[in-house]
């Protein structure tokens, strides 16, 4: 929602996720020089989600002429992986008649800090939901191919049921906070709740303007509605979505998913001022067999996510709170 906005800003060209730093860049290689071969195949992977998509099937044929002759202008310079993903960004963001590319991977943030290292002018904008509404949006995500989403394949509807699983997003969550706390008062990073923005999507906007150093222009809210786990996209209904606020509060999380979030969540959750429900209805016996479950899910999820990710256990340390810890 918060890149489609900004998306619409005469600036901001806003990206398709890309997974980049977590799937295509080795944070102890950051500096090396790779090779003509090794650019065509990373300038391949990123043409391939931004213009098809994440899941899209692959064509080793597609956008060999375009690849060709950026490795033409760009002969004769030394370039490392991320350099070569700043030209991309740059490139592409022209090519749409604009000047500030945004890449949106949620993912991103655990690389915070090689980030602004890397990208002097660089900026982050770290948005915080209610981990209720993350795990039901989560619970649900595999149902997007059914609300019109055909970018996410039949495989990937599978993959992401059995990823599934109310430990692993609370964690998740809870990290990803964690992490960004570590950023509070940078003068480069900026986190806002997806709360405020909904409820005061004007004024939340302005700030979010100035951080960026752009003009607020009131016509970036009249966004469309998007596909989402919830609702299909084209419904013709324009500006943000107020639906998608407490939707846990309507239903669709069980007491136990319920009780394993906020247990594991509620100092975070009470600092932010999330709202704690004493739950006596969770099982504690369906609470035990889910984490019983818990370790052959996450085998399950490691087996089907192996092949995406350049170096796993780091991505999986990364995710868990345990990266970056030397840097601290």
């Amino acid at each position: 929602m918060l890149a489609s906005v900004l998306g619409r800003h005469p600036e901001i060209f806003t990206f398709h996720e890309l997974h980049f730093f977590e799937e295509l860049w080795m944070p102890g290689k950051a500096d090396d020089i790779i090779s003509a071969e090794a650019a065509s195949r990373m300038l391949f992977s990123l043409y391939h989600r931004q213009r098809l998509g994440l899941h899209a099937s692959i064509d080793e044929r597609r956008f060999a002429d375009e690849i060709a002759s950026v490795l033409n202008g760009l002969e004769g310079e030394s370039l490392s992986p991320h350099s070569l993903y700043e030209h991309f960004l740059n490139s592409e963001t022209s090519l749409h008649g604009k000047t500030i590319p945004c890449e949106q991977t949620p993912r991103n943030l655990f690389y915070a800090r090689e980030i602004l290292a890397l990208f002097p002018g660089a900026r982050i904008l770290n948005l915080i939901r209610d981990p209720r509404d993350v795990l039901l949006s989560q619970k649900n995500k595999w149902k997007r191919r059914s609300f019109g989403n055909f970018g996410v394949s039949s495989r990937e509807v599978r993959r992401l049921k059995l990823n599934y699983h109310p430990y692993t997003v609370s964690r998740l969550w809870n990290s990803s906070v964690g992490f960004s706390k570590r950023f509070e008062g940078h003068d480069r990073f900026y986190s806002v709740l997806f709360e405020d923005l909904v409820l005061n999507p004007e004024p939340e906007v302005r700030k979010i303007c100035d951080f960026l150093g752009v003009s607020f222009q009131k016509d970036i809210l009249n966004i469309e509605h998007l596909s989402s786990s919830f609702q299909k996209s084209g419904t013709g209904e324009k500006g943000i979505n107020k639906s998608a606020l407490l939707r846990w509060k309507k239903g669709g999380l069980t007491h136990e998913e319920m009780y394993i979030c906020q247990n594991l969540n509620h100092k975070l959750m009470e600092n932010l001022g999330y709202e704690i429900v004493n739950d006596a209805k969770a099982s504690m016996i369906k609470i035990v067999s889910l984490y019983i479950f818990l370790p052959l899910k996450i085998i399950t999820a490691l087996f089907l996510n192996f092949s995406r990710y350049r170096n796993l256990v780091e991505s999986v340390f990364r995710r868990l709170g345990w990266g970056d810890t030397h840097r601290r």
